[in-house]
């Protein structure tokens, strides 16, 4: 007889319960434009194939594949998608704290924006932690509205941040730490380190995959060149491109210049100005 799925978020009478969980909130970026611009010349459908066939390789193991070590198979992560919007929720089993749900989600994501960008989807999204239900037809809860708002309001590039619920977790567990696979902005958010969390997945002592590198360094210089004469957008992948070449420096005995991304394709810093002559009448 096959397994059949259980909802988490329901009681033993199928009624809806809340339920204290991780959840995150994604979206690809620019991608409404993009998909506008491919409908009006036609290409609507074959965008959908390549949407399609992205988002399957991305999250096949977030539906599939608990993490056996943590989770009952029957607590699994519930995906939704609409358009250029993700949504993920994964229940805090019982007896248990948020820590180790929380850091097998930020690998999960991380692994999720890797194989994104390298398809020239990059995501921006928030992680928050709270009550929260999930069914086949709605999602709903504070985790959600915390997860949306910091999505569109903290994230900003292509990152994925924390939200305060979701930090409060790391700190209490880790006080003054390294924690792997996430850093901190210039603006202080917490954000996914992806590429630590795929390029350096097989270390200490073996090897790097430095095949994503040099297709996620290929598909952010595509998108600078793309977007030359928009700055708005052009200036979300120079932050991809200052995140990516921040990686190379931290790790300086395995990577070097020719993995970055050249400072000439980043906008120029700025200068003093200098009035022109008069003109002579």
């Amino acid at each position: 007889m096959a397994n059949v799925e259980i909802n988490p978020y329901k009681g033993e009478n199928g009624a809806p319960q809340l339920r204290p969980s991780v959840a995150a909130h994604l979206d690809i970026l620019g991608y409404s434009d993009y998909i506008s611009e491919l409908f009006k010349d036609g290409k609507g459908e074959k965008e959908l194939v390549r949407l399609r066939n992205a988002l399957d390789e991305a999250y096949q193991d977030l539906k599939a594949r608990p993490n056996k070590q943590i989770f009952s198979d029957k607590l699994r992560f519930q995906v939704r998608s609409f358009t250029d919007n993700l949504f993920i929720g994964y229940p805090i089993p019982e007896h248990d704290d948020a820590w180790g749900v929380l850091r097998t989600v930020v690998d999960y994501i991380g692994h999720l924006q890797m194989t994104l960008a390298l398809d020239g989807y990059f995501i921006r999204g928030a992680i928050s932690v709270g009550d929260l239900y999930v069914d086949e037809d709605i999602v709903f809860g504070p985790a959600l509205m915390e997860a949306v708002r910091a999505e569109k309001q903290l994230a900003v590039f292509p990152r994925v941040v924390l939200c305060d619920s979701a930090e409060e977790p790391f700190q209490a567990e880790l006080e003054d730490k390294k924690v792997l696979n996430v850093l901190i902005d210039s603006d202080r958010r917490v954000f996914i380190d992806y590429l630590n969390a795929s390029v350096m997945i097989a270390q200490p002592g073996g090897p790097v995959f430095t095949e994503f590198l040099e297709g996620h360094k290929t598909t952010i210089v595509a998108k600078l060149e793309q977007f030359t004469n928009k700055p708005y957008i052009r200036a979300k992948y120079e932050w991809a491109a200052i995140y990516h070449n921040a990686f190379c420096e931290s790790h300086p005995t395995l990577f070097d210049e020719n993995d970055r991304i050249s400072c000439a394709l980043l906008a120029p810093p700025p200068q003093a100005w200098i009035a022109r002559p008069s003109k002579v009448e």
